[in-house]
């Protein structure tokens, strides 16, 4: 849900060519997928409570962006679009420092 959202809001938004083609290469069934793990980590999110929300959210927030950079990291070394691909390799230092402040979060116990 949230891939399929944010490709439709940047078909619609982005002046970015890159961005744009990104949006449409999204594969379906890869969009469903993280669509569906997403809704069962709100649901999951929104039913715990003290530590254990403190807990879920950061092993979460530590999950998330090592789904995006293998996706990113994956169509950077294999992509069919040679402007797409450089684009997805600019965009994992931006996931991998989302990476280590999450990890960060764990290491203070929480």
């Amino acid at each position: 849900m949230f891939q399929t959202e944010a490709a439709k809001l940047a078909l619609e938004r982005s002046r970015d060519d890159a961005q744009r083609n990104f949006a449409q290469a999204v594969p379906a069934a890869h969009a469903q997928e993280m669509g569906e793990q997403h809704r069962t980590w709100i649901t999951r999110l929104r039913d715990a409570q003290g530590g254990n929300f403190q807990a879920l959210y950061t092993q979460q927030q530590s999950q998330a962006p090592l789904m995006a950079i293998d996706l990113f990291r994956n169509y950077a070394q294999g992509g069919d679009n040679e402007e797409l691909k450089r684009w997805a390799a600019a965009r994992l230092p931006v996931l991998q420092d989302h990476l280590s402040k999450a990890q960060a979060l764990k290491g203070q116990g929480f």
